[in-house]
């Protein structure tokens, strides 16, 4: 109880046991305190939840998580009118983009590679090459980290800028991506994840997207668990208005250094703090 005093706010995971959690709400609520719950799938399916009867008893009814068939249709024709005019207007773009990237190292001016979208469904995803020729060689899969040396020096520009995503729009237009959704993944960390974080398997629900809402809301080396969380609200609470509202941010988010970076090197805590003074 004391404390709780020391406190004016309360942060709750979901991993905390749900009695637990219970008891902590009440007692911070009935002690005025600010309460803030990170939620689970079950928490997000309570807010797409509708009130119903059965005799006596009252219940909630959750609504199933994706798009309808309208939506869907919807969706569609906007990614085939948006794709067609970005790469009408960006292809003076595409065009300087390619002869940067040629003369700048040796290699393809795409960079082609298998991802998963809608129901784990692979594709080819194309990008412009950022990194040096077969620059996975030799240690396999793994996410560009901050400084990598194995970025070229056009690489960087064009990541810091998002212009290396631009070839997307060829998949936005074959129907293996939509504008907005769930950043599409590749097979060797969705294999990973699958075991390792609760509910990855409903962001595929949707389309993969060239932006989302963990995109826009979150940096490249925010942890896969917490994107997840935020791919599963946008396909929860998806809407025409929303795809909207993303992918004018997401204009905003290309002059933004840490939604652009790399994997930065986690901080040593050992250094900060009252932990200076310590023998």
């Amino acid at each position: 109880h004391n404390k709780f005093k020391l406190y004016d706010c309360l942060f709750i995971s979901n991993a905390i046991p749900s009695e637990l959690r219970d008891y902590l709400i009440s007692k911070a609520m009935s002690m005025d305190k600010g309460v803030y719950v990170l939620p689970g799938l079950y928490d997000i399916g309570i807010m797409n939840s509708e009130m119903v009867q059965f005799d006596d008893t009252p219940l909630l009814r959750i609504n199933k998580l994706g798009l309808t068939k309208l939506q869907r249709i919807i969706k569609r024709a906007a990614d085939i009118i948006v794709s067609v005019f970005a790469l009408i207007v960006s292809s003076p773009i595409l065009i300087a983009c390619a002869i940067a990237i040629k003369l700048d190292s040796p290699g393809p001016v795409f960079y082609r590679q298998v991802r998963l979208t809608r129901y784990q469904k692979p594709f080819k995803i194309y990008k412009f090459r950022t990194m040096v020729q077969d620059a996975e060689k030799a240690t396999g899969a793994m996410l560009a980290a901050d400084n990598d040396p194995r970025i070229t020096k056009v690489g960087r520009v064009l990541r810091s800028l998002r212009l290396d995503e631009l070839p997307q729009f060829f998949n936005i237009l074959a129907g293996n991506m939509s504008i907005v959704g769930p950043r599409p993944e590749r097979p060797e960390f969705v294999s990973e994840h699958l075991m390792t974080i609760e509910n990855y398997d409903k962001r595929f629900y949707a389309k993969a997207g060239l932006t989302g809402l963990a995109q826009v809301y979150t940096r490249y080396d925010t942890s896969a668990r917490d994107k997840t969380l935020y791919d599963i609200l946008y396909i929860k609470d998806y809407s025409f208005r929303l795809d909207v509202k993303l992918f004018l941010l997401t204009l905003r988010t290309m002059f933004v250094k840490e939604q652009s970076g790399g994997v930065k090197p986690a901080p040593d805590y050992s250094k900060t703090g009252d932990n200076k003074k310590k023998p």
